[in-house]
């Protein structure tokens, strides 16, 4: 009986121990299983999330920051440079530098977006120099009389060309182009004479003007003050490097008179220009003239047959070639201008791909067959 009791007790127990195990392996499943959901709701959360981060990001690919696309931008028509709509559409005005030694310094020069140095006659030079914002301008000067191809030069630029006097080939060519301009002969509103200048330098040397008084001239002429059109001068949106032979010192020999030497000032990366054996300066501020860009645009020149003063024949149009100089390089290229009238392009030296100038103000030298070159 005994063992029959314990027997019994025993197979109780088994039971109880065998129940109990069930409901843990029962329970551990269940756990599992909530474990494996969780782990695959988290897996979907996850494929989900990056999903939507993928679609975002070419939501974002595909749709350029509109505010950056959608923005205009202006450009200074004369040196590349970025600037309002305001000035971007102002026509230029081109005026006539006395450029003998007796007439340095100038003044307000370096100002000019671009400038010419074009021979005269008898060895001299003079500078043709063009701004845009010419409303500020301080006083400027000397201001000296018209050869008939600075005119074309001018138009090319659809310039409002600005003279105090001029050739009898300029003044024909004035009139049977009709060129929007401003002579001091006859019409004082733009021109004053500057009192020191008449008695240190002379009277020839004395004739001023200002940015208020060209704006009054112009209003007075009744002149187009906005223009579109093409200019000569294409531009990199920003500063780029070439290939060329290095250009650190640019020497040009126009005559045994007039010699122009730039300088590359590596810091500032522009060319400061000399003339006469000393810096070229502008006296309104004391700053030495510094150009990016350095254009050498070589054409026959020569002495008008009979012309009692030697007064010269510059045929700047057809086709030529010439150098560019940036950044401390230099490089061949050509240029071509189908008439006298027309603007003209600049091209690398084969002829057929555009020239493309870095951004910021241009000397220009239209230079003469036998002129000498050098640079280092």
């Amino acid at each position: 009986m005994k063992k029959t009791v314990a027997l019994l007790i025993l197979i109780i127990f088994a039971a109880m121990v065998f129940a109990s195990c069930e409901d843990k392996k029962g329970e551990d499943a269940k756990e599992e299983t909530k474990e494996e959901q969780t782990a695959e709701t988290s897996a979907e959360t996850e494929k989900e999330d990056e999903k939507a981060q993928e679609a975002e990001e070419t939501e974002n690919a595909e749709e350029p920051d509109e505010t950056e696309d959608d923005t205009p931008k202006f450009y200074n028509k004369l040196t590349g440079l970025e600037t309002t709509e305001e000035i971007s559409k102002i026509r230029p005005v081109g005026i006539m530098i006395n450029n003998v030694k007796q007439a340095i310094p100038q003044q307000g020069i370096s100002l000019a977006d671009v400038i010419y140095e074009v021979l005269a006659e008898g060895g001299i030079t003079r500078l043709f120099c063009l701004f845009t914002e010419y409303a500020d301008l301080p006083e400027t000067g000397s201001i000296r009389s018209s050869r008939d191809y600075y005119i074309d030069l001018a138009d090319a630029h659809d310039a409002i060309y600005v003279h105090f006097g001029g050739s009898p080939a300029a003044y024909d060519t004035l009139s049977a182009r009709r060129t929007d301009n401003m002579d001091g002969i006859s019409f004082d509103t733009p021109f004053y004479r500057s009192e020191w200048r008449r008695k240190n330098m002379g009277q020839e040397h004395s004739a001023m003007t200002t940015g208020e008084k060209l704006v009054a001239g112009i209003e007075k002429k009744g002149y187009r003050t906005e223009s579109d059109a093409r200019q000569p001068f294409t531009f990199n949106k920003e500063d780029v490097s070439f290939d060329g032979e290095n250009a650190e010192y640019v020497k040009l020999k126009f005559s045994f008179y007039a010699i122009s030497e730039f300088d590359y000032d590596k810091e500032n990366k522009v060319y400061l220009k000399s003339q006469y054996d000393a810096p070229h300066i502008d006296s309104n501020n004391d700053e030495q003239l510094s150009f990016k860009n350095i254009l050498v645009l070589i054409c026959p020149q020569g002495v008008v047959p009979g012309d009692d003063k030697g007064r010269l024949s510059v045929k700047f149009y057809g086709n030529g070639k010439g150098y560019y100089a940036s950044d401390g390089k230099i490089k061949s290229i050509t240029w071509s201008k189908e008439s006298r009238t027309s603007d003209y392009t600049l091209y690398e030296e084969d002829g057929e791909t555009e020239l493309l100038l870095n951004p910021g103000k241009t000397y220009v030298a239209i230079f003469p067959t036998n002129g000498e070159i050098d640079y280092k």
